[in-house]
């Protein structure tokens, strides 16, 4: 009775807040606060993403080493190297990849009104060589702008848009770079968080509710550190194939195309469909002919990833029936939009175990 009596003022409480300062104002200030914890969910996605090579190597070096000075010196050995790959592998990305992707970007964008024009032509002698009389239907330029960038050519979009990108991007190297030096000192001192969150339980909670506390911490950190590592590391080894046999047969924009397949391939179930559909686009812009090829290509790579890679990468990493996957994708997508569909499956996993196993332990008492 006095718990509900404590939950019904809090409820209250909260409602009146949002009547006398105004939910939009509420609203204003937990944006300005979430912005700036963006270099904190940097350096937590970043340490979780790291933390399965940090074990593996931590392991591998204290069952190697028999030398007890040099043995606790091992986590700090094992962050250096995983910390010097990640890095070299971004250094690879701007050094190597970046500067060419842009190259590829500018060049579509300079060739899009040609491309316009390729298709006008195609289109308009499909339409004269039908059996039937189509009303004098005429394609143009415009209507295919206006069909595929709803009004506006590609060149217009990308001018009005590259200043705000370029903020954009700058605000997210600062925030990511904050986020990298925080995830070094979480990844290393991982242990001693560990015990101040479990002193700070004990000492704050009840023993059920300490229990519940850190129960709940380490299966969403498991859950998202075996989810992202897998993920990222298929989507990569996808990147690479993509790359290699979009060279190999001739297409167009190779390296475009795969980092787009390669990102959204991160969205379980839908994301090589995401993925898709830009890659057709531009394989229909840059060479009409090759663009049935090019779905044909796409699907065999996908089918490759399914049925033989993604069970020896990722194999049971999210232990989530693929109805409930689908769902959680449908509603992250619907309220929060896409950039929460990365996220949502290993946050729906972590609610799934903690109500599966509440429902186990009330079995149990």
């Amino acid at each position: 009775m006095h718990k509900n009596i404590k939950n019904t003022i809090l409820i209250s409480s909260v409602l009146i807040a949002f009547a006398l300062i105004g939910a939009d104002k509420i609203f204003a200030a937990l944006s300005v606060l979430f912005n700036g914890l963006v270099p904190v969910f940097i350096g937590i996605v970043v340490s979780l993403l790291l933390n399965r090579p940090y074990e593996y190597l931590r392991t591998r070096f204290t069952l190697s080493i028999k030398n007890d000075k040099i043995k606790k010196w091992t986590p700090a050995f094992s962050v250096i190297i995983v910390y010097t790959a990640f890095i070299a592998l971004i250094a690879v990305f701007f050094l190597l990849i970046a500067p060419q992707l842009v190259q590829s970007i500018e060049i579509f964008y300079s060739n899009a009104d040609s491309y316009l024009m390729s298709i006008r032509k195609a289109i308009n002698e499909i339409l004269r060589a039908l059996p039937f009389d189509i009303a004098d239907i005429e394609i143009t330029e415009q209507s295919i702008a206006e069909f595929l960038f709803k009004g506006e050519l590609p060149i217009t979009k990308l001018a009005e848009g590259f200043m705000q990108l370029m903020r954009k991007l700058s605000v997210f190297v600062v925030n990511a770079g904050v986020g990298i030096v925080l995830s070094v000192y979480l990844l290393a001192s991982k242990e001693r968080i560990k015990s101040q969150l479990a002193v700070f339980a004990n000492s704050y909670l009840s023993e059920k509710g300490s229990l519940r506390f850190l129960n709940f911490i380490s299966t969403t950190c498991t859950t998202f550190s075996v989810y992202l590592s897998a993920q990222l590391f298929e989507a990569l080894i996808l990147f690479v194939l993509c790359y290699a046999g979009m060279l190999a047969f001739g297409f167009e924009y190779p390296l475009v195309i795969s980092a787009i397949v390669g990102v959204t391939n991160m969205i379980p179930m839908i994301g090589p469909f995401i993925g898709a559909v830009p890659g057709v686009i531009i394989c229909l812009l840059a060479t009409p002919s090759k663009t049935v090829w090019f779905i044909l290509f796409i699907f065999a790579v996908q089918q490759l990833e399914n049925n033989i890679i993604a069970p020896k990468v990722v194999g049971d990493s999210i232990g989530f029936a693929p109805v409930w996957v689908f769902a959680s994708l449908v509603l992250s997508g619907a309220f929060f939009g896409i950039g929460a569909m990365f996220i949502c499956v290993p946050a729906f996993t972590v609610i799934y175990k903690l109500l599966k196993q509440g429902a186990l332990n009330k079995r149990k008492g």
